[in-house]
């Protein structure tokens, strides 16, 4: 697995943020897209329950000219957020897609649109 954000501390306010383009090597078919959330060992981040994150990640084929293919998509709100089985605090919402399709020229990037910020948290990217 490669990092291309790997827990990049973000305090952004209401409104749309693009981080990339990041180049993606060659072989790569899958990615992961993870935001750090509120437990009581990390309080401050994303503690509001109001403030909605809608997060994306993008893929290019033609060396960043356009992004037309989504690879992973989270929608979630802040607050903290219990595991419905075990009980455990939650430390990150993500989401992860395998069967990206190979290719050169290949540029991903994400996108987070916060709604009732600011949003302080980490976000991680990964590929593989």
């Amino acid at each position: 697995m490669t990092t291309l954000i790997d827990h990049v501390p973000i305090n952004q306010p209401t409104g749309t943020h693009t981080y990339g383009a990041y180049n993606v090597p060659d072989g790569v078919s899958s990615a992961t897209l993870r935001i750090a959330r509120c437990t009581t060992a990390t309080p401050t981040f994303w503690p509001n329950a109001s403030t909605t994150v809608d997060a994306k990640a993008m893929m290019s084929f033609d060396n960043g000219a356009t992004f037309p293919y989504q690879v992973a998509t989270i929608s979630s709100k802040g607050g903290i957020v219990t595991h419905p089985d075990t009980g455990e605090q939650v430390t990150e919402t993500g989401v992860s897609v395998t069967g990206v399709r190979l290719g050169a020229n290949r540029k991903i990037q994400a996108t987070i649109t916060v709604t009732n910020g600011p949003l302080v948290t980490q976000v991680t990217l990964e590929v593989s």
